[in-house]
């Protein structure tokens, strides 16, 4: 059962800008295997877009974000390329109070624009 969706679109030349202008916004946003994903990766402001609007539609899909926190959204590649949701403290325990099982999300990017959606499902059978 859908529980929440989210969408969100960024332009990366603002994170490129962003990026360059505050160093250290990568480690107030990002998990170390975020940044060490996005820093492997030929367009590294594309990566780190495609987070931070996967991040906002997770964000979303749960309700809202306020007292979430960044980091407590982790999403990675598995091993087959595919983006995954790690929920983490506030985030997981909003997830759980919505009866949220798991979270799907999907990143892509242009250009110009990074864009991420994301659904919130619950009431699954395991």
């Amino acid at each position: 059962m859908v529980l929440g969706l989210g969408v969100d679109i960024t332009e990366i030349c603002r994170m490129e800008q962003a990026l360059a202008r505050t160093p250290g916004m990568v480690d107030r946003l990002f998990t170390p295997l975020e940044r060490t994903q996005c820093l492997n990766k030929g367009n590294q402001a594309a990566s780190f877009a495609a987070r931070f609007a996967g991040k906002e539609a997770v964000f979303k899909a749960l309700g809202g974000g306020v007292g979430l926190g960044w980091k407590n959204v982790e999403l990675i590649q598995d091993k087959n390329g595919a983006p995954r949701v790690n929920l983490h403290g506030t985030a997981s325990i909003r997830a759980a109070e919505l009866g949220v099982q798991r979270v799907l999300v999907s990143l892509t990017h242009s250009r110009e624009y990074a864009c991420a959606s994301a659904i919130a499902l619950g009431g699954i059978d395991s």
